[in-house]
């Protein structure tokens, strides 16, 4: 069973003080997933997104590791004004290490600025934004984020934009790339959170083109719940609504098959555990057995 938690993108925003504000909290995902062969599997954990106290306008606040978006700083008068970074997305890869072989993912919320904003919440089917077109979905990223990754403000920085960075996840929050004054106020600044997958024969359609999955690796009992929602958190047990801070990723080995192959010693029927056969000389351990079964092997 594999078990992940988003983080929530904890950031800093202050105009004339410094004063500390929260953003959008990370998702969970939750599924079983049977391996039949041996796999390799690639953990990545994401990183809360990041705050920068600076009087220097124009410089970069980083989104957290795995896909959070980046913000910009800024210096108004008598005091800084800075958007967050994005948080980035928790996941696990099979095999190749790449965003094509995701099997579960949770995601990141989008970064404050200038209040606490829960509604910019990682996570599940589609992640949060109090913006339309700024939050991810499982087939479409948030406005100028990307698959797996939170978009970033790239623009220069104006203190009424407060520019934040959107989450990482499945597909990426969005962010306000560039903006001016003709921009309303509601869009300025705008970001959203990142989506949550899990991979099922159900989803599996939603995958883009290029997915190195394949239909032995459909997790079943999986779901992936928003940052709005309260669920188990991997990490006390308890229920919380959103994950906040950095993410986690709990891998529980429910069972591990073994070779039942009875024999018959000194007249009796045995059952063992495992099978071996010498090899030029050297005894080895089966991995599977096989037999012809109605002219089938298997």
């Amino acid at each position: 069973m594999i078990t992940i938690e988003k983080q929530e993108n904890s950031t800093s925003w202050s105009y004339g003080s410094s004063t500390s504000y929260s953003g959008g909290k990370g998702g969970y995902s939750i599924g079983i997933l049977t391996l039949k062969n041996p796999s390799t599997a690639y953990i990545r954990t994401g990183g809360e997104g990041s705050s920068n106290n600076t009087t220097s306008s124009n410089v970069t606040v980083s989104g957290g590791f795995n896909g959070g978006g980046n913000s910009k700083s800024g210096y108004y008068h008598d005091g800084f004004t800075t958007g967050g970074g994005g948080g980035g997305a928790s996941d696990v890869r099979i095999d190749t290490d790449d965003l094509y072989s995701r099997v579960i993912v949770a995601g990141g919320g989008g970064g404050a600025a200038g209040a606490n904003d829960s509604s910019k919440y990682g996570g599940g089917v589609s992640g949060g934004s109090p913006v339309s077109g700024f939050a991810a979905s499982e087939s479409a990223a948030g406005t100028t984020g990307s698959f797996g990754t939170g978009g970033s403000h790239t623009g220069s920085y104006n203190y009424k934009y407060r520019p934040r960075g959107g989450g990482g996840g499945w597909y990426g929050g969005g962010c306000v790339a560039s903006s001016s004054d003709s921009n309303a106020d509601t869009i300025r600044g705008s970001n959203g959170g990142g989506s949550g997958y899990v991979y099922t024969s159900s989803t599996a359609s939603n995958y883009p083109s290029g997915c190195k999955l394949n239909s032995t690796h459909y997790l079943t009992s999986a779901a992936t719940y928003a940052g709005n929602t309260s669920f188990t958190s991997t990490t006390s047990g308890t229920n919380e609504i959103g994950h906040s801070g950095n993410g986690y990723v709990r891998i529980t080995v429910i069972k591990i098959d073994t070779i039942n192959m009875p024999c018959k010693i000194g007249g009796t029927w045995k059952t063992g555990d495992t099978v071996k056969a010498k090899i030029g000389g050297t005894w080895k351990t089966a991995e599977a057995v096989y037999v012809k079964i109605g002219g089938v092997w298997k």
